[in-house]
C-alpha cells in the first residue's frame, strides 16, 4: 500500500477509537490479525499481551471501552512506509497519567490491519 493509504487506514483507526465505534474499529483489521498490546497482558495476563482474530479483539476493544468511558488518543504524528504506519498519540485515560505512546499498524494490500504492536 502507498504511504498515503496507510495513513488513511491509521487516521480510521484513530477515529474510530475515539468515537466508540467498535464494528468500524474491528472491521479495519483482517479476520486472522494479531493484536499486541502491554495494556492486554496486564490485564489479561493469560493472553500474554495477544489477541487474535474479530472475536477476540471485539471482547478486548469492548472491555476497554467499558472500563475507560473518556479514554482518548491524541494523534502526534504518523510515519509511513509501504507495510504500515507508526502512529504517535498522547494516550489520555481519566485518572492515569497522559502517555506518550508509538504504535505500529502492519496494512495488508486490502488495507486490512493484520497486526498492531
Amino acid at each position: 500500500m502507498s504511504h498515503h493509504q496507510n495513513i488513511a487506514v491509521a487516521q480510521s483507526w484513530l477515529d474510530a477509537f475515539n468515537t466508540r465505534n467498535l464494528e468500524k474499529l474491528v472491521n479495519l483489521y483482517s479476520p486472522d490479525c494479531q493484536h499486541v498490546s502491554p495494556k492486554l497482558k496486564l490485564a489479561q495476563p493469560q493472553t500474554n499481551g495477544i489477541v487474535s482474530g474479530h472475536s477476540a479483539l471485539r471482547a478486548w476493544w469492548k472491555s476497554s471501552f467499558d472500563k475507560y468511558a473518556t479514554l482518548e488518543y491524541a494523534a502526534k504524528s504518523f510515519t509511513a512506509d509501504d507495510n504500515g504506519v507508526w502512529i504517535e498519540y498522547l494516550r489520555r485515560a481519566p485518572g492515569e497519567p497522559d502517555t506518550m505512546v508509538a504504535e505500529y499498524l502492519e496494512v495488508d494490500s486490502r488495507s486490512k490491519l493484520i497486526s498492531k504492536s
